[in-house]
């Protein structure tokens, strides 16, 4: 988690911004009450934050150091925070802001506003119909190991069956041994194959994110994309790869897309 943080000017609370947005959005926002605090505008001409104060000792201070290193006092927190952004990404172009980001006060969140409004509103304004798609590519690996073992034997003359003992059996290990490096060579083929066909399904622009280290599925994690689509093309882009992911199914490849989402990849540029 990053956090930025204003001088502070005196008092026990601070000002966490969630995100950023157009005035005319965001003012007719119904918003999400849950939490102890509700969140509100700071608006600075055509811009409007959304904010919520925050006890700084909770971030600053020693007892910060524990509290941001627990999941269960951090986990809703993100949570609502998320929930906050995709409720105003709901009406309007955001830029999403990252949990954590703190000013001293209003006044310090308005005065940031100020300096970086022209930048601000401009990527606002271009990306009034645009929106984030995650995709995710895996591989079962088991799966396309057995597929490459059964080539093999067929190429062979033999079956399953004929591999218990002998020849047979030398030639399913030796079909074992080779399988792995061609799965893997497969997947990765398959993989970048997708990546290719996501600009050709609409995907403007393309962000490589930290891939996941593991799934409950068992498959091997690939590839994850971040995808700016044009609301024009969202539902077409949404249709489009979940007929991909069911024609490469039988491949042993396993494509997730997730959206639309707030532009959290490509939010640098209004900065």
């Amino acid at each position: 988690m990053t956090m930025m943080i204003e001088e502070k000017r005196g008092g026990a609370t601070a000002t966490m911004l969630t995100c950023i947005g157009l005035r005319e959005s965001l003012e007719g926002c119904s918003w999400d009450r849950a939490g102890a605090v509700a969140p509100r505008l700071v608006v600075v001409g055509e811009l409007a934050a959304v904010a919520l104060d925050v006890p700084l000792a909770e971030f600053v201070g020693e007892e910060a150091e524990s509290k941001l290193k627990d999941l269960a006092w951090l986990g809703p927190r993100v949570t609502r925070h998320d929930a906050l952004t995709r409720g105003a990404f709901a009406a309007g172009p955001v830029v999403p802001c990252r949990f954590g980001t703190l000013f001293a006060d209003d006044a310090a969140l308005g005065e940031m506003l100020r300096e970086r409004s022209d930048r601000l509103r401009a990527f606002l304004l271009a990306n009034r119909d645009g929106a984030e798609w995650l995709v995710k590519i895996a591989g079962d690996a088991e799966l396309v190991r057995n597929q490459v073992v059964q080539e093999r034997l067929r190429g062979a003359g033999m079956s399953i069956e004929s591999t218990k003992s002998g020849a047979g059996y030398l030639m399913l290990q030796r079909a074992k041994r080779e399988a792995a490096g061609v799965a893997n060579e497969r997947l990765r083929t398959g993989a970048a194959a997708v990546l290719e066909a996501i600009a050709s399904l609409g995907g403007e622009r393309i962000v490589a994110g930290r891939n996941e280290s593991e799934r409950a599925d068992g498959c091997v994690p690939l590839a994850k994309v971040s995808c700016l689509v044009r609301s024009g093309v969202g539902a077409g882009f949404a249709g489009a790869m979940g007929m991909l992911s069911e024609v490469i199914r039988g491949d042993g490849l396993v494509v997730e897309c997730e959206g639309p989402l707030p532009l959290y990849s490509f939010c640098a540029d209004a900065f």
